[in-house]
């Protein structure tokens, strides 16, 4: 049986933080994501399962027509590839919520668009 945890909070990428990159503003988004996921995960007394299985469910972008909302819902989010890379995702979403992944052994990962921004995470059970 794979257990179930959603994080409702905007997935964010981990971004490359330089010397003078550690205080933009894009940086302290990034801090407030992870504060934001930790808190989740406490609340929740999640821990980094060795075998996960995460979905990323990026929010459509409000300056799309309806048409192009209904349309990519619930699809791949693969059209703005330079801003979610998915394994940009998995380590932004891994490096908040452990100080070593290194025991994480099987992964699992994809991103969709949807109305509102969250991750959900199954731990896999053999």
């Amino acid at each position: 049986m794979n257990i179930k945890t959603v994080f409702e909070v905007d997935p964010m990428p981990a971004p490359r933080l330089t010397h003078q990159g550690r205080f933009s503003e894009r940086a302290k988004r990034y801090y407030k994501y992870c504060d934001d996921l930790k808190l989740i995960a406490a609340s929740l007394k999640f821990s980094v399962p060795d075998r996960v299985d995460v979905t990323f469910f990026i929010p459509i972008p409000s300056g799309w027509d309806r048409i192009r909302k209904i349309r990519h819902k619930m699809t791949p989010c693969n059209t703005r590839k330079m801003w979610f890379d998915l394994d940009n995702l998995v380590k932004g979403f891994f490096d908040a919520l452990c100080a070593d992944d290194s025991s994480v052994y099987e992964l699992r990962a994809r991103k969709f668009w949807d109305d509102g921004g969250r991750i959900e995470v199954f731990q896999i059970k053999s």
